[in-house]
């Protein structure tokens, strides 16, 4: 599923000044070599990628023993919340809880949005809790 599949209602005028004023502005400030690394570090990134477990990605998730909160946006095209279900479904002990939000891969930043940090919060009390 990528941006251009049209699943989420687009807000044009929202990306529009996303865009211009905050994505721009942001990345225009970075050296363009870090991020070509970003970039590359996204394409090729695979945490089972090592001599462990040699491509196994479903065995790999499947040995985290950590407490894990999976914390997708509803609307995150990057993290769909489709793919970080599935992932949290191979991981023991993983809470699955998306953020209802329009903010797409921004959700859950506390800086702008309180009701995401509440609910953010929430969640980290209840996997202590259990």
């Amino acid at each position: 599923m990528g941006c251009n599949d049209r699943k989420y209602p687009v807000n044009h005028e929202l990306n529009r000044y996303s865009l211009l004023r905050f994505w721009e502005a942001n990345y225009r400030q970075r050296e363009p070599h870090n991020l070509l690394a970003m970039i590359d570090t996204w394409l090729r990134c695979d945490v089972s990628d090592n001599p462990t477990y040699q491509g196994d990605y479903k065995r790999d998730l499947s040995s985290i023993k950590a407490k894990t909160l999976v914390m997708p946006a509803t609307t995150d095209l990057y993290f769909t919340p489709e793919d970080c279900a599935l992932e949290a479904a191979l991981i023991p002990d993983a809470f699955y809880r998306p953020i209802a939000s329009i903010w797409g891969h921004r959700a859950g930043n506390p800086y702008q949005n309180p009701d995401d940090e509440a609910f953010i919060r929430e969640a980290i009390r209840e996997l202590l809790a259990n």
